[in-house]
């Protein structure tokens, strides 16, 4: 590889990135910080790819071993011989505009001493030599590199064997010869053609092992051949010439008596050109087609003989003659197989294939000294071979008469070459068929498709990209009609209070007018161009009809108040005057007249809509629409007025001797230090340091004229007299302040400048507080960020040291803020001692508090907490060492008590957390306790339309004395104490004391268990008594098996009944003596379930009358129930009342 490729392709990389980040930022219209942003990122990119390549390349140029010299060598012969060609052909008048890739081009190849060399000077095509070697002496030498001859405007290249057997100077010389192919992919003509002639003697088929050498020579030639196809990309046209055919047996004793003229026939065969070649199947057709084209030349030779054979005197010579058709036949099958093998095609690209063999030899023939001339052949000889024919002897030619024998004076020898001279002239050269299978080829038609889809997608591109303009236009176009139309309905006369859909529809239109606006001065989008824009024929109509309008809604009232106000101005300035709102005035004034170039939306908006009376009428959301109009008619103002309104000359005097009048610092105060910077971003804690607000909050923002940059920019303008009232000469007029009286004024803004502010970073630090602590764990965290580097707190007191170290008066004002982080400290929040000795404390308190958090038991935590306390104690004695040693005058008290205040609230949140521990711990019990009951108690009998609750459940939680209800005592130690077996109360010690709702839970389950057991068993007693409702003789009440039968004269007492818990199943009320269906209900509490759906009504006896609705019965059943003296009635829906069990039980 070129070193300089190694530096070269990297380099073009990184061009191609910085180019494309250069134009892509443009192309997308990003400006600032995103364009930069952009310009990097891509730059980056290609700095990285261009290193990968680099270190991709470089190793590849260190690798190359010392061998390669050999190699370069070799390749420098053949640029060497190729450049030698091309400075022949340039060096000749007639070939001065040939080039080898524009030339066509015949390879000829085969082994050594096949007669390649010889076959190209005995062509008959008188070649000329441009480069290699061919004669030494008057002997032709063997090619050992390259030979290149130019002939009827062809490059004859013959490659040496050697060269084959070298693939690098194969390669370099395939590069050679690839011919042009941008002429053919852009215009309707085609490359130059390359056809391979390959040269074999026929010894090779006399040799012993020829059925083995032969085949393997094929494949040899086929590999070369297939590469020069995959090079160039087409189907290679293949001539077989078989050379050396004089060494067959009795061809001399055959052509012994041919003509001149039939001594330069064409013997072989040119084969039609096939297509649609199945690999599969190519060996047993080609070796068909072969057999069949050899058989037609050896039918060819054997017909001629009935001509030769006459002509020769010779008994031996003719009888040679004669069997030579023979002895070619014996070689038919060797000779098939050797082409097939040759011209195989690949199933993987482009292949040679095979155009023709043919046969070439040499006699001798006798040439007399005396140069004796022939008497030529009687008959007549066909000028032309006729391509894809296998004429040789044509029986036509049976009549062409003898040779005249030469004299026989002083003559001699000298080979003449058979069956050559033809094939290259008429049939090599004038292959027009093969000439346009190698003129496209694939990579031509590569390039052809490629070239034909850049040109598609060009035009597509193209349509694109007027499609979308037409479409983005005609967008505009529509939106803008739309805006324009919607906005006509406003009348000429301007309008008080204007109504919101007349507001939305000139807000519409502006956004209209600024789109355009902004389209026109900056850079038009990309979907907006392509010739198609409309903007520049919209934008004058569209700003006329928007100020039009707006001047009939807006601003036409606010310039009458702004006029108004200014007519109000008095000649002498009162004790109560408006000085800075006068001052807008006139300002606002001049802007919209005279000094529209010095417009500014952020001043201009607010005093516009203080003037304009509908404003101060408005809604918020009219109001909005009305600041946006205002904010454009401002920006819009540095470009143009388009108004033609003038100064009222009087009225800005009048306004301006008022002012001059009143000069008093607190009114300029405003007005020439604070208005100059108004558009500058406040400071604001959160903004500065992301999270903050999780452990400090602190709201209050200080305006950039109180901070450090501020204070030197306020500085500044007040260190030049001349400039700061200079700047304002436009608005007050010139000389509104004496020379004399300037010094006093800047004096005393800069005393009203200092006083404000040291009162802004003391309100900033009064703002600032510590966030509230819920619980211990969140004191861990909370106190690990502020005992930490980047300490929240202590970055606050930095920002304060920082911007408050700008002046000595301002520095003692905040001179414990100091004392905790001094102002030079940038790297380190946490620099002086009494700040690391706060910090230490603070840390020792958060490893107790995580001890809190970790105990297992509350005892452990109950330590903890105990520890805790004293290191809280501890904090706050490390705090008031610190505020001791706070400097005292100036306004250093002020800060020395907020930053007190600032240092204890860790403490003091954390106390409070660690006052909830142990409510914490008993509400964690408590919900604990709870949930074994309150999952239960969601079924029925304890809510109504729930589940039945499984009966052990039951026991297992209200069981006297064994169930959960009574172990609360033991399970919740010093929250609850029972009260014998009626229920339980507060512990005389609990802290935190339990609420009323859980103590009246535990007595409300203490009911529930004693009515639901008697002793350790689920059961009921209950006195029960029916009364048969009208049209029943009697009604009978079921209860598990146990009936009794209640009729008017008969069981009119109460019965009693007994409810099994364990056995229940069933209750059932039937009716005699009727139809009416029955009352019944399943399951453990169908007892309950049945006196749920009654209506209950107390008796003054302690019992109950109970009612029930029967359907189809015209009168209720009803009937009384008791219960044992002194139980509850547990059938009664209201009896489990009160049984839910809270999960906070404290607090």
């Amino acid at each position: 590889m070129n070193r300089w490729m190694v530096w070269l392709v990297p380099a073009s990389v990184l061009s191609a990135f910085l180019s494309g980040a250069w134009g892509v930022g443009r192309l997308l219209q990003l400006t600032g910080r995103d364009l930069w942003i952009l310009r990097g990122g891509l730059g980056m990119l290609g700095l990285l790819a261009a290193l990968l390549l680099f270190l991709y390349l470089r190793p590849r140029l260190r690798a190359r071993p010392k061998a390669d010299s050999a190699e370069k060598i070799a390749e420098r012969e053949v640029d060497a011989a190729i450049a030698a060609a091309r400075k022949h052909l340039t060096a000749s008048g007639a070939m001065r505009s040939a080039r080898l890739g524009k030339l066509p081009v015949v390879l000829m190849l085969g082994p050594s001493g096949s007669t390649k060399t010889s076959s190209v000077v005995h062509s008959g095509l008188e070649p000329e030599l441009l480069a290699g070697e061919v004669y030494r002496g008057d002997t032709v030498v063997p090619t050992t590199g390259l030979n290149l001859w130019y002939a009827q405007e062809t490059i004859f290249l013959e490659a040496g064997s050697r060269l084959l057997e070298e693939p690098t100077r194969w390669k370099r010389l395939l590069r050679h010869i690839q011919p042009r192919r941008l002429g053919a992919v852009f215009s309707r003509g085609a490359q130059a053609p390359r056809v391979a002639v390959v040269c074999v003697s026929c010894d090779e088929f006399l040799k012993p092992g020829s059925s083995e050498s032969l085949p393997a020579l094929a494949r040899k030639l086929r590999a070369r051949l297939g590469e020069v196809a995959q090079q160039l990309g087409i189907q290679l046209p293949v001539y077989v010439l078989f050379t050396k055919a004089d060494r067959l047996p009795y061809f001399a004793d055959y052509v012994r008596n041919l003509s001149r003229e039939e001594a330069q026939e064409v013997l072989g065969a040119t084969l039609p050109m096939r297509s649609g070649v199945v690999p599969a199947t190519f060996t047993e057709q080609e070796s068909a087609r072969l057999t069949e084209a050899f058989r037609e030349i050896i039918h060819s030779l054997s017909l001629r003989r009935l001509d030769l054979l006459p002509r020769e005197a010779s008994e031996e010579v003719r009888a040679g003659a004669y069997e030579f058709p023979r002895e070619l036949r014996k070689l038919t099958d060797l000779g098939v197989h050797f082409l097939v093998e040759l011209c195989k095609p690949s199933q993987l690209g482009v292949s040679p294939f095979l155009r023709g063999f043919y046969f070439t030899g040499v006699r001798a023939v006798i040439v007399s000294d005396a140069a004796a001339a022939e008497l030529p052949a009687p008959g007549p000889v066909g000028s032309q071979v006729a391509l894809g024919a296998t004429n040789v002897f044509d029986v036509r030619q049976l009549q062409v008469a003898l040779h005249n024998a030469p004299s026989r004076g002083g003559s001699r020898k000298v080979p003449e070459w058979l069956f050559l001279k033809r094939v290259f002239r008429e049939v090599i050269l004038r292959d027009r068929s093969a000439a346009r299978i190698t003129g496209g080829g694939t990579r031509v038609n590569y390039l052809r498709r490629a070239a034909l889809g850049a040109a598609v997608g060009f035009f597509l591109f193209l349509s694109a990209g007027f499609t979308l303009s037409y479409a983005n236009n005609r967008a505009l176009e529509r939106d803008a009609l739309a805006a324009a139309r919607g906005i006509e309905a406003l009348g000429a006369r301007e309008v008080e209070l204007p109504a919101l859909e007349m507001l939305h529809r000139l807000d519409a239109l502006r956004a209209q007018v600024e789109r355009v606006e902004r389209y026109e001065r900056r850079r038009r989008p990309l979907g907006f161009r392509w010739g198609l824009y409309t903007g520049a024929e919209l934008e004058p109509e569209l700003r006329r009809l928007y100020f039009d309008r707006f001047e009939r809604l807006l601003w036409g009232g606010a310039r009458t108040e702004l006029l108004g106000a200014l007519e109000r101005v008095p000649a002498a300035p009162a004790a109560t005057g408006d000085f800075s709102r006068t001052y807008d005035a006139l300002k606002a004034h001049l802007i919209t007249t005279s000094q529209f170039r010095r417009s500014d939306a952020g001043f201009l908006t607010p005093v516009l809509l203080d003037y304009s009376t509908p404003s101060r009428q408005l809604d918020a959301e009219r109001l909005e629409l009305v600041r946006r109009q205002f904010d454009f008619f401002g920006s819009e103002l540095r470009f143009g007025n388009p108004y033609r309104d003038g100064p009222v000359e009087p009225l800005v005097r009048q306004t301006r001797s008022f002012l001059c009048n009143s000069a008093d610092a607190n009114q300029f105060y405003q007005m020439l230090v604070l208005d100059a910077f108004r558009n500058e971003s406040g400071v604001q804690f959160s903004q500065l340091v992301p999270g903050s607000e999780v452990t400090v909050r602190n709201p209050y923002v200080v305006p950039w004229q109180f901070t450090k940059p501020g204070w030197q920019a306020v500085q500044a303008k007040l260190s030049d007299v001349d400039q700061l009232f200079g700047d304002e000469e436009w608005v007050v007029g010139e000389g509104c302040v004496g020379v004399e009286d300037r010094a006093k004024l800047v004096q005393a803004l800069r005393t009203r400048y200092l006083q404000d502010y040291v009162q802004h970073w003391q309100s900033f630090l009064k703002a600032a507080g510590v966030v509230g602590i819920d619980a211990p764990a969140t004191a861990v965290s909370t106190l690990g960020r502020l005992s930490s580097s980047q300490s929240p707190l202590f970055r606050m007191f930095s920002l304060v040291s920082q911007n408050t170290d700008v002046d000595p008066s301002v520095a003692r004002a905040f001179a414990p803020v100091h004392t905790l982080v001094p102002p030079d400290s940038a790297e380190s929040y946490i620099g002086s001692g009494p700040s690391q000795a706060y910090v230490g404390k603070l840390a020792g308190l958060q490893a107790e508090i995580g001890n809190v958090v970790g105990g297992s038991t509350p005892e452990m935590r109950q330590l903890a907490m105990l520890q805790a306390s004293n290191r809280a104690g501890e904090v706050r004695t490390t705090v008031a060492e610190i505020a001791r040693g706070f400097p005292t005058d100036g306004g250093a008290p002020v800060a020395g008590q907020e930053a007190q205040r600032l240092l204890l609230q860790p403490v003091g949140n954390t106390e409070a957390a660690l006052r909830g521990v142990p409510a914490a711990d008993a509400n964690k019990a408590g919900e604990s306790f709870c949930g074994q009951f309150n999952r239960v108690t969601a079924g029925f009998p304890f809510r109504s339309g729930g589940r039945d609750a499984a009966l052990d459940e039951v026991i297992g939680l209200f069981q006297p004395d064994a169930g959960v209800l009574w172990q609360a005592e033991s399970a919740l130690p010093n929250l609850v104490m029972r009260q014998g077996a009626t229920g339980f109360a507060r512990h005389p010690s609990a802290n935190p004391a339990p609420s009323g709702a859980f103590i009246g839970f535990l007595n409300a389950g203490a009911r529930v268990s004693r009515g639901l057991f008697m002793g350790a068993e689920p059961k009921v007693n209950f006195y029960l008594r029916l009364e048969a409702p009208e049209g029943a003789s009697g009604v009978t009440f079921n209860l598990d098996g146990h009936t009794r039968s209640f009729t008017p004269t008969r069981n009119v007492s109460l019965f009693p009944f007994t409810w099994d818990g364990r056995s229940a199943q069933q209750v059932r009320i039937t009716f005699e003596g009727t139809d009416l269906p029955p009352l019944e209900r399943q399951g453990t509490w169908a007892i309950f379930r049945l006196f749920r759906d009654a209506r209950w009504q107390a008796q003054p006896d302690g019992g109950y009358r109970v009612e029930w609705t029967i359907p189809g019965a015209a009168a209720p059943l009803r009937g009384e129930v008791k219960f044992d003296p002194g139980a509850p009635a547990v059938f009664r829906p209201q009896f489990f009342d009160g049984l839910t069990c809270p999960g906070r039980i404290v607090g």
